[in-house]
């Protein structure tokens, strides 16, 4: 190959990798720009007074997980709670929660909707300041597999013996 048809693959090449990349990234943002995640109250909405603060160990509460799809497609979501304390690090948008899963709840997002769903949760361990992490995932039909979005909410309880 003459050195002209060197360079001209090199930048076809270079042209390929930035453009995929270019799309994932594009791909990545659209999703994150288009899914809002909510954990509300037993009442299923926002107001903090009926927020659980305090909770007694191996008894069932209600809340809800509410999601915003503004996107133009139905997405297949899970939502994933995990327990930690007050040393456990928050996820943050790039990583997920290194502790297991208390709970899964599967989910479907109808494109342009707001989907609520209701979550009974318990806690086992007791203690101060217990961090309740819920994570959102989505299906992934490439890999066959959850994805973590980067969106996620906590709430601290405190979570008391049985009398």
């Amino acid at each position: 190959m003459d050195e002209d048809t060197v360079v001209s693959l090199g930048v076809v090449v270079a042209i390929l990798v930035v453009s995929a990349g270019l799309v994932n990234n594009w791909v990545n943002r659209a999703e994150e720009d288009v899914l809002s995640f909510y954990v509300l109250n037993s009442k299923g909405n926002a107001d903090p007074r009926f927020y659980p603060k305090n909770v007694t160990a191996g008894e069932a509460f209600l809340l809800y997980v509410g999601i915003q799809n503004d996107g133009e497609e139905t997405l297949h979501l899970r939502v994933e709670v995990k327990v930690g304390n007050i040393t456990t690090p928050p996820p943050n948008k790039a990583m997920p929660s290194s502790l297991l899963p208390l709970k899964s709840l599967d989910l479907t997002a109808s494109p342009k909707s707001l989907t609520t769903s209701p979550l009974q949760l318990a806690l086992n361990q007791t203690g101060l300041d217990r961090r309740v992490i819920f994570e959102l995932y989505v299906y992934d039909a490439v890999s066959g597999s959850q994805r973590y979005t980067g969106l996620w909410n906590q709430l601290w309880i405190n979570v008391e013996p049985p009398s």
